[in-house]
């Protein structure tokens, strides 16, 4: 089963024979295919990664005004919206998930990945549009998040640093002036 390391480019359900639906999880270089429901899947990444599912939906109301169709936030790269996938065999599990880092357009229904790759969907065109610029937000405000928390350990090792090797002065010496 694929980690959180490895680049996620989209998550599809899949009918597996004598288990029921599943999920293929497609990266740059390979495909799994994992006995779970793409929700499922997406929830254990929240997990692993020590975040609640409902906390993050609240993060999301509050920053999108949004109470349907929120955004996976994993990671820094790892944030997905949802779809109807058009070649679901089941119609109650047919919700795939794109990793909005590796979007680079919506034709119509479809969904165009930077990898030339495109995705059927039943989504309306400004569904999956808003859906996608609700994503791109949540990354952009994750990549912030993430910049700012950076900046910030910088700043203190460098102090740390600055005071640890800085002269100490030991001894004030004062004298008088004619």
């Amino acid at each position: 089963m694929p980690t959180t390391n490895i680049q996620i480019i989209a998550i599809l359900p899949e009918e597996i024979k004598s288990f029921g639906i599943g999920a293929r999880v497609y990266t740059p270089t390979t495909t799994h295919l994992i006995e779970e429901t793409p929700t499922l899947f997406l929830n254990k990444m929240y997990k692993k990664r020590g975040k609640n599912k409902k906390e993050m939906d609240q993060i999301i109301k509050y920053t999108l005004q949004i109470s349907k169709n929120m955004p996976y936030i994993i990671d820094t790269s790892h944030v997905f919206f949802g779809f109807k996938y058009r070649n679901a065999v089941y119609d109650r599990e047919r919700r795939g998930f794109a990793n909005v880092s590796f979007v680079e357009k919506i034709e119509n229904s479809e969904i165009i990945l930077t990898t030339g790759e495109s995705i059927a969907t039943l989504n309306t065109f400004e569904t999956l549009n808003a859906n996608k610029n609700n994503a791109k937000t949540m990354l952009y405000r994750q990549q912030l998040i993430a910049s700012y928390d950076w900046a910030e350990t910088f700043d203190q090792i460098r102090n740390t640093v600055m005071r640890e090797t800085a002269p100490r002065l030991t001894e004030v010496r004062q004298s008088l002036l004619d």
